[in-house]
């Protein structure tokens, strides 16, 4: 990115650690400390094991039959290098399957409509930040690096999920039973609060259902028990619309039912709980609305945590919502910073006619930013030797940012290669950041901070930040020179096109390639 396009893009000089970012801390006590397991084989001697050169692939460890997580971290062994890669491996590992499960959630979405996709909407909630256990491990402390080889083997790890998801549905089914009972007594307020508690269970056994599928299962059981998860849901739902009469009168108070329903799980605590903007259905795409809500549900929790025993770890709050008709549906989720056990989970709903006017429930540009997600996120999908991970200083998923705020890049690749990122306007057009730079094997696998950074400015919507990792020099991108609001900028030429051409172009030749994508949602003060 050149000087010419500063009017979308304020430079500055950024001196940034990347764990100061809340989001990011959050993120990493989720997926970065999975336990159990151990090492299978220690070393402090002797020559490096295969999957070092390889970047964590062995023979040993079939894809077919097992998960693998790779990292290697700039801290020889005795200094406590080990451990750091153990957690990035283990990092590595549930990033992946997190992955598969965002995209056979998408591809599901897509060919369904009406409640079946708001029960989707919720599972995406429920698995975005994935806590796996029983993680076995290699490592090689080196006398200058550290490196570790997570791993999990498919047909074990399927069996725990099934039996997981089983203990949940039994617990699922004694709640709707007993909400029953409480609702033929006449005891509506006991009925209410029980079927509320049904939504934690529910969220559970649909973790640990999405997570089998995301190995491998996909068997006749999986089916039936994915279908009374999403009939279960929607009971619940119905149950507590009946017993209430009537729909929250406005936001504020619909916000306020889910606090209601989270403290009545137990859900909060006095340590620091972290909200994230609400995002829509699937997507992790956010607005006005998702950010209101979010703010208004922290202060909400804040405010009944008083009576609640203190934890130094806190919680993370995730949430969707989605409209159906008039109606907009909204789910929130709280897992446990340190373990990242879900501990509750709330849904509630309200009219869409009661929102004010400026209150958008999507960005302006929505359909055309789907459009290119699904365009520029195939690559993020293609598993290879290569590997590129992108994202801000607050996260990956459902990034917001307001007018004037600073925007921090940060990225990782597991091999030497070429890295070019593109950041896409709410427009559509495409602005490369710089040429390809090269990232050499001193820095592969260590966390990389863009040296600048980014001011935040009009215009607003939904926003992507677009990289791409070669093995070999890239060729150089086309750009032609346009006028945006005013101001002269270098513009990638034909777009997306292009890059598809580039992608087919790299195939070919039997070089590498691989593609993360992350999407910012921008709106003003």
């Amino acid at each position: 990115m050149s000087k010419q396009a500063a009017h979308r893009f304020q430079w500055g000089r950024a001196v940034r650690v990347l764990l100061q970012s809340a989001s990011w801390l959050a993120f990493a006590a989720l997926v970065g400390c999975a336990s159990g397991g151990g090492d299978a084989d220690l070393r402090s001697q002797g020559p490096p094991p295969d999957w070092i050169a390889a970047g964590g692939k062995s023979p040993r460890y079939p894809s077919a039959r097992f998960i693998t997580g790779f990292a290697m971290v700039e801290v020889p062994g005795a200094q406590g290098g080990v451990d750091a890669a153990r957690q990035q491996a283990a990092a590595d590992l549930s990033r992946k399957i997190s992955v598969h499960i965002q995209a056979s959630l998408r591809d599901v979405t897509e060919s369904r409509d009406g409640a079946d996709s708001y029960q989707i909407a919720s599972i995406v909630n429920s698995t975005s930040d994935i806590q796996l256990t029983g993680l076995d491990y290699e490592v090689y402390p080196g006398s200058e690096r550290s490196y570790a080889l997570a791993y999990l083997g498919r047909g074990r790890a399927i069996q725990e999920r099934h039996g997981l998801r089983a203990r949940a549905l039994a617990e699922l089914r004694e709640c709707l039973a007993s909400g029953e009972r409480h609702l033929r007594a006449g005891r509506e307020a006991d009925a209410i609060a029980t079927y509320e508690s049904c939504r934690g269970p529910v969220a559970v056994a649909l973790e640990h259902d999405s997570i089998a599928r995301a190995l491998g299962s996909a068997t006749p059981v999986d089916a039936a028990a994915h279908a009374e998860l999403v009939a279960a849901n929607r009971t619940v739902d119905e149950k507590v619309k009946v017993i209430l009469r009537s729909p929250a009168s406005s936001l504020s108070e619909a916000i306020e039912r889910l606090g209601i329903q989270l403290r009545r799980q137990k859900a909060t605590s006095r340590g620091r709980v972290v909200v994230s903007p609400f995002t829509y259905g699937t997507t992790d795409l956010s607005s006005v609305f998702g950010r209101q809500a979010s703010i208004e549900l922290e202060s909400i929790l804040a405010r009944g945590a008083g009576d609640l025993p203190e934890t130094t770890d806190g919680r993370v709050v995730r949430g969707v919502y989605l409209e159906r008709g008039d109606e907009v549906r909204i789910t929130a989720t709280v897992r446990d910073a340190a373990s990242g056990r879900l501990v509750a989970s709330a849904e509630t709903s309200l009219p869409r006619s009661v929102l004010p006017r400026d209150v958008s429930l999507k960005p302006a540009n929505f359909e055309s930013a789907l459009r290119d997600q699904k365009i520029l996120g195939e690559g993020e999908l293609i598993s290879g030797d290569l590997q590129l991970e992108v994202w801000t200083d607050r996260g990956r998923r459902g990034v917001v940012y307001t007018e004037s705020e600073e925007l921090v890049l940060h990225y990782r690749v597991n091999q030497p290669a070429w890295i070019r990122i593109i950041y896409v306007l709410q427009s559509g057009e495409q602005i490369p950041i710089s040429s390809a730079w090269y990232v050499d094997a001193s820095k592969v696998n260590q966390v990389i901070t863009y040296p600048d950074s980014f001011e935040i400015v009009p215009p607003f919507g939904a926003e992507m930040i677009h990289a791409t990792a070669f093995t070999e020099r890239p060729p150089q991108l086309v750009t032609e020179r346009r006028m945006i609001a005013g101001e002269p900028y270098e513009v990638v030429a034909d777009g997306t096109r292009q890059i598809v051409r580039t992608r087919g172009l790299r195939r070919k030749k039997k070089d590498e390639m691989a593609e993360a994508l992350v999407t910012v949602t921008t709106m003003p003060r």
